[in-house]
């Protein structure tokens, strides 16, 4: 399928329906942005449960269309592997193969697989380089030092995908080193990661140089750009709400003061434009959105979205209480429970009333599930974005 955008005939998007996903517009704002980048890098930063693997496998998907690229690589935490294969198979169609070490060496060497192309998989810790001093001919040794030979512009890969990036946002880690090594060899890198924005500048600029290390090569760099940027934001968000035409102003002058954005053209056109106006419809609010969107002078690296952005995300809650009798048996249930904790907190002289009530809640919300969570046993040992990983204790 295709779609014109910005009104130019010649800018079609070949992945709006060329997949199994349901269609949602904010998921082709990466997309977008790829086709714009100067550099072919992109920060997805998007918030948890937007879909940000959707969004990678358009990018994906456009690109292969667009440029008869075969050679993708999706780099996550070895927990996610399977479910990355599992979304790349059954949405986008894929024949993606979870790899080894030697198996990436492979694809990476081999003149036939560089022909045919492939799409691989691999846990981030199975071929994050060891440190040179420890190398030895170990399979992912080979694989460090195999791609520490190739030259800088020695693309073996159409498009890697980070998930979980801010792992290798601390300088000197292998992890790092693990992201510069694939972006040395990649046509396209796309990093994804819900926590870079919450984690400071510093963590922020650490991933963004590893994506375009000419413009983020000092920090002081990032740091002008954010300043200059957030009354842009302000603007954007004002206009957005409804507010009225005096706190636009007010935010769009502050952007024109500032020294990166003094003189620009479409700052300078959007507020002579708001100036003239007492009021401002929906559409043209869009319209002033999308522009003050391009003057974000972060937009060709980083794709930002929030769930407050979403419409199709809102959750609108219509409580209606109901009082429920419970039958015999739950109460059994739930007054053996409340007696074991208050007979334990007895004992241990710890309150009652703060060990039984999440229980009671429990208990109350669906019993079947709480008594199947107590039997398993289960300890959270580690959070990630979009699920929770559980294991199980010995």
């Amino acid at each position: 399928a295709h779609v014109r955008l910005s009104g130019r005939m010649s800018d079609m998007l070949y992945s709006l329906e060329a997949t199994d996903t349901d269609f949602y517009a904010h998921q082709f704002k990466p997309v977008l942005k790829m086709l714009d980048s100067p550099t072919g890098h992109l920060l997805i930063a998007d918030e948890v449960g937007l879909g940000k693997t959707i969004e990678a496998g358009l990018i994906w998907t456009e690109l292969a269309a667009r440029m008869r690229y075969r050679r993708l690589l999706v780099v996550c935490p070895k927990v996610l592997c399977e479910k990355w294969r599992f979304e790349l198979v059954n949405k986008f169609d894929l024949d993606a193969r979870i790899m080894s070490p030697a198996d990436l060496q492979d694809a990476l060497t081999s003149t036939t697989l560089q022909k045919r192309g492939f799409v691989a998989i691999c846990g981030m810790q199975s071929i994050r380089p060891r440190r040179e001093s420890d190398r030895s001919n170990r399979p992912v040794d080979i694989l460090a030092n195999t791609i520490d030979e190739l030259d800088p512009f020695d693309d073996r890969l159409d498009l890697v995908v980070i998930d979980e990036a801010h792992h290798m946002r601390n300088p000197g880690t292998q992890s790092q080193e693990l992201g510069k090594m694939l972006a040395k060899i990649a046509h396209h890198v796309v990093m994804l990661s819900a926590t870079p924005i919450n984690l400071g500048n510093r963590d922020l600029h650490s991933l963004l140089r590893l994506l375009d290390e000419d413009t983020f090569r000092e920090q002081e760099t990032l740091e002008a750009i954010v300043d200059a940027n957030a009354p842009v934001i302000r603007a954007r968000d004002t206009v957005l709400s409804g507010k009225p035409v005096d706190e636009i102003i007010s935010h769009l002058n502050e952007a024109f003061r500032h020294e990166l954005l003094s003189g620009t053209k479409t700052l300078s056109s959007i507020l002579k434009e708001v100036k003239k106006r007492s009021e401002i419809d929906a559409s043209v609010r869009a319209d002033l959105a999308h522009r003050l969107d391009g003057l974000n002078q972060l937009a060709n690296v980083i794709n930002r979205t929030r769930r407050r952005d979403v419409q199709e995300h809102r959750v609108i809650r219509e409580v209606q209480g109901q009082i429920l009798e419970m039958t015999a048996t739950e109460r059994d249930v739930y007054q053996n429970v409340t007696s074991v904790i208050r007979n334990f907190a007895a004992q241990s002289g710890r309150p009652v009333g703060f060990l039984t009530v999440m229980p009671q809640r429990m208990l109350a919300s669906s019993m079947p599930a709480a008594l199947a969570h107590w039997r398993a046993k289960y300890d959270v040992t580690r959070c990630y974005e979009d699920e929770l990983l559980y294991v199980t204790e010995n």
